[in-house]
């Protein structure tokens, strides 16, 4: 190796060459702008559509660049590419196995016999008697009856008294009709009460034309269409 690199000096005085220099000049530039701030990447999620995978199914993912810098995927940010994972198509179904053998049976035992009937037990004491039961709504007023058979003529008595009708201008709030009675308008009836202020017990409830009731031995209420009242008095003379 040492004898090589001698005799290429050798050569080289022998041929009186001599190496010539290059100057290279170093042109320094101006600094470049300041580089603009990039942006990150944002995805969002959704289904694959039918296109992408089928009627299996599956999830795509879409990558964008996030212009706004909001960290999620809005309007305006760049689209770059998307990422689809479909779902697998079901396997096919396994051959059913084969049943197992069935076990020995054993023998059946014999059925014993019934057992003797026991004496009949003590009577139990009397129940507690229920509670009365709450009184029934009502019915409804019944058809007037069949009127009866004229009845025989009787002795003839004496001479009667006369008698007059006293009107009464009975309303919603309770009206004094006799000495001893009221009355009030309730539902297109007269109800008659005990007593002057309707609080005491309602004796009797005059519903058409053909209602009437004895006050007393010598008067008699008498219903007035459309709702009102009269008393016929008899013996006044």
């Amino acid at each position: 190796m040492k004898r090589v690199i001698f005799v290429a000096i050798a050569v080289a005085l022998a041929t009186g060459c001599s190496p010539k220099r290059e100057v290279v000049d170093v042109i320094n530039g101006a600094p470049g702008a300041p580089g603009a701030n990039g942006h990150s990447l944002v995805s969002q999620y959704m289904d694959a559509t039918e296109l992408e995978c089928d009627s299996a199914g599956g999830g795509r993912l879409d990558i964008y660049i996030d212009m706004d810098d909001s960290l999620t995927a809005s309007e305006g940010d760049q689209y770059q590419n998307s990422l689809v994972a479909c779902n697998g198509l079901n396997g096919l179904n396994g051959t059913d196995g084969e049943d197992g053998s069935d076990g020995t049976n054993g023998n059946n035992g014999i059925n014993g016999h019934d057992g003797i009937a026991g004496p009949p037990g003590s009577a139990g004491p009397p129940g507690l008697n229920g509670n009365a039961g709450h009184d029934g709504a009502p019915g409804p007023q019944g058809q007037p009856g069949t009127p009866g058979a004229p009845g025989a003529n009787g002795n003839n008595g004496e001479n009667g008294h006369d008698a007059h009708v006293t009107p009464k201008n009975v309303g919603a709030n309770c009206s004094a009709i006799t000495a001893n009675k009221s009355a009030l308008v309730k539902s297109n009836t007269v109800e008659i009460y005990d007593g002057l202020t309707c609080s005491g017990q309602k004796v009797f409830v005059l519903t058409s034309a053909a209602s009437t009731f004895w006050l007393s031995a010598t008067e008699l209420a008498v219903f007035v269409d459309p709702v009102g009242l009269r008393i016929l008095t008899y013996g006044s003379n």
